[in-house]
């Protein structure tokens, strides 16, 4: 599985979960990375969540799915 694939996969796989709108994303453009020869990090990047989705290299299954805040900058605390 190519790149494009990967995302198209991934993007699919966060449509069914609604987690596109729960993220606030906008487009679905995620940055694909080969994490092994076996599966794709996907993330997509929303208003204030990100989404994360691992996807399965052969037969483009969700392997695991994430939702996080995103983190603005700075570093915080006392």
């Amino acid at each position: 599985m190519d790149p494009r694939h990967a995302v198209r996969a991934a993007s699919s796989w966060i449509r069914a979960l609604g987690m596109d709108r729960a993220a606030g994303i906008l487009r679905l453009e995620g940055t694909p990375r080969q994490t092994t020869p076996f599966r794709w990090c996907v993330r997509f990047a929303g208003r204030q969540h990100r989404a994360t989705v691992l996807i399965d290299n052969v037969t483009g299954g969700l392997v695991y799915a994430q939702l996080s805040e995103r983190r603005t900058g700075g570093a915080g605390g006392p």
